[in-house]
């Protein structure tokens, strides 16, 4: 390949820096053994056939090389790069104003538009988001989770009662305990069937609201919407809240309250607003800093007042909050997510590049959503690390370093009989994820013929085995942190050499692993 090696160090505008000597090596003893001749010359032999490891030639090549700008240039940062100042030959690893979606504030505004250039809709793969520091969006975030709670009350009731005729037919079959036996519900733990009344009200609202949408009149009851006080709003997050803790029982429990709660569940599931395969009965979103990576700050949440007060919490800080997919598939009761790299050679005409292996990175700890411990449910790298030690500790025993590569996966898998929910719905659904995504802000970015971007996407697969998109990260960790990134990372970064030099020279004898996508 062309340009300069990256083992000798570059000074900011690319020119080599030069290095200062090693110092001496240490005189041998003098009653040492001398060394043979054919020794001597094995040596002289072995100095010579590297001599980049040689200081006196490192800072003769330094000196002719200084003046020189080089043709291909790799840096981590983008900023390290002076865009207006690049030749047209040049080769660069970055683009300009990627940014665009390679930030979470930036893949949440920019997926809006995407039925503007293809018939789908973002929710269909990725978890919706909201910016926190946008009054609009503030509101419509409180719309939904809102939406979330009563929904959440109402998939209560009905997994309670039919716990309760369960635990019912029990206690008629079983001898009649004694008195002392008898358990004894608290009062304070229980919550009024009331909380179902309210429940139904607020989305029986919603819908009606939704359909007086497609009409070019007010209906004679829209003035109803208003009923929905804000203390009766606050009253059925109250009473989320309680039900979300396992304690917390209804008061009372009746076939027509049942068929009321299930009936308004399939009417709402019906209308598809909700993104049912990530739904739950707990209402958690995912709070994460607009701009930083590597997991920092990221926190699970599942109450309204502690999200907003986090939110307020620092003016400089940009939060969004997103909805948390509370039925993950698991592996070995595990929660993980997929880095899936793809490249971009360019951009008008779009192409792209789809790594065919990826990696999964778990958490150290079983899955639940009764605890927010970040060793449970940040599977990044970067967060897990800390929860390791030398000996292990919190280290899942199934996956050494807590990854696996792409192919245990789908041996993983192929054991329980689902091979093909890879080839059919996960693998090709993350193709289709980030063909979108590019395609959204192909416009944006600032093309140049001769740069091309690396990027990493962490994806999140369901219960039903469909993948979610969760973020997009420029200058992803390439570093052998573990036994599958020491391999992989490096697989990858010769591959990349393979598409951007070796196909440009057009050298035929060497596959890439960089599937062709657009």
């Amino acid at each position: 390949s062309s340009g300069i090696n990256a083992e000798w160090p570059l000074r900011p505008g690319g020119a080599p820096q030069p290095i200062r000597p090693r110092p001496a090596k240490k005189k041998k003893k003098a009653n040492a053994p001398k060394a043979t001749s054919s020794s001597s010359d094995e040596s002289s032999d072995s100095d010579d056939s590297d001599p980049k490891t040689d200081p006196d030639f490192i800072r003769i090549v330094s000196r002719l090389l200084k003046d020189i700008s080089p043709t291909f240039i790799w840096t981590i940062k983008r900023d390290d790069i002076d865009f207006k100042y690049l030749n047209r030959d040049q080769i660069v690893n970055h683009y300009c104003k990627a940014s665009s979606f390679t930030t979470k504030i930036g893949l949440c505004h920019h997926l809006r538009s995407l039925p503007w250039y293809d018939a789908s809709d973002p929710n269909e793969f990725f978890p919706r988001c909201y910016q926190l520091y946008n009054e609009d969006d503030r509101e419509d975030f409180k719309e939904d989770f809102e939406i979330c709670a009563s929904l959440s009350i109402l998939k209560i009731y009905v997994k309670q009662h039919k716990e309760h005729i369960k635990n019912a037919e029990i206690e008629r079959t079983s001898p009649e305990p004694e008195k002392d036996d008898i358990p004894v519900e608290k009062a304070e733990n229980l919550v009024p069937i009331a909380a179902i009344d309210l429940a139904i009200l607020h989305l029986t609202n919603v819908v009606k609201h939704l359909d007086d949408e497609f009409i070019d009149f007010k209906s004679e009851s829209r003035s109803n919407n208003n009923i929905m006080t804000p203390f009766k709003r606050k009253s059925i997050l109250n009473y989320s809240y309680s039900l979300s803790a396992k304690e917390f029982r209804f008061d009372a429990f009746s076939q027509a309250t049942l068929d009321v709660a299930t009936g308004m569940l399939k009417e709402f599931g019906e209308l598809k607003l909700a993104q049912e395969s990530i739904e739950g009965c707990t209402n958690t979103w995912i709070m994460k800093p607009g701009a930083k990576s590597r997991g920092r700050g990221v926190i699970p949440q599942n109450n309204f007042d502690d999200i907003i007060k986090l939110a307020d919490s620092s003016k400089e800080e940009k939060w969004v909050i997103q909805k948390y997919i509370e039925h993950p598939l698991l592996v070995h009761n595990t929660k993980f997510d997929i880095r899936q790299w793809f490249m971009v050679t360019d951009w008008n005409p779009l192409t792209l590049y789809f790594y065919q292996d990826s990696y999964l990175r778990f958490g150290s700890r079983p899955f639940t959503l009764d605890d927010f411990d970040p060793s449970i449910h940040l599977c990044n790298n970067s967060i897990q690390k800390k929860f390791l030690s030398g000996q292990g500790k919190n280290e899942t025993s199934f996956a050494k370093g807590n990854m696996w590569t792409s192919a245990a996966f789908k041996k993983h898998l192929d054991k329980h009989g689902n091979l093909d929910k890879w080839d059919d719905l996960i693998y090709p659904g993350m193709k289709k994820a980030i063909q979108r995504v590019m395609m959204t802000i192909q416009d944006i970015i600032e093309d140049r013929k001769n740069s091309f971007e690396l990027y990493g996407a962490d994806f999140m697969v369901d219960s039903n085995y469909s993948p979610w998109l969760i973020e997009i990260n420029c200058s992803p960790a390439m570093g052998g942190t573990t036994k599958v990134t020491e391999r992989l990372c490096s697989e990858v970064l010769d591959d990349c050499i393979k598409v951007i030099i070796d196909k440009k020279e057009k050298s035929t004898d060497r596959d890439s692993a960089l599937i062709p996508l657009l």
